[in-house]
């Protein structure tokens, strides 16, 4: 594997964990939709209460679906990013690696845990990737 392709194999688990959270997020927004919307029998354009419910509910439907698909892929994803980091040496290093792909930390609050700066945690995740064998 190329450095880009180590970076989008090690990056699965942080972008799904990410996406999970927008996903829960906008179950709740349609949730709230679906509740705030009243049936009406008025025959003006706009459609009724009715059509707005089923509408959320199909929506509601498909974020699940992929919540679910989400959910059921990232145990594997974060067993084997943490299976590949077995591999760096020096612990901090790793830990770098582990706060920023596996805990989705910034990279300042990874700079702060680990005492180095922003900068250094950077260049440290290029080398270390470079090295991984995956």
């Amino acid at each position: 594997m190329d450095y880009t392709q180590k970076l989008d194999w090690i990056s699965r688990y942080r972008k799904n964990r990410l996406r999970l959270a927008v996903l829960k997020q906008k179950k709740e927004r349609i949730a709230s939709f679906a509740e705030r919307t009243t049936t009406s029998y008025s025959f003006a354009p706009g459609g009724s209460g009715e059509d707005r419910v089923q509408i959320a509910i199909e929506r509601q439907e498909e974020v699940d679906l992929e919540i679910a698909h989400i959910e059921a892929v990232m145990p594997e994803q974060k067993k084997e990013i943490l299976f590949a980091l077995r591999q760096v040496d020096n612990e901090n290093h790793r830990k770098v690696l582990y706060y920023f792909y596996v805990v989705c930390l910034n990279w300042m609050d990874v700079a702060d845990l680990t005492g180095y700066g922003t900068r250094y945690v950077k260049d440290i995740r290029s080398r270390i990737i470079h090295q991984l064998e995956l």
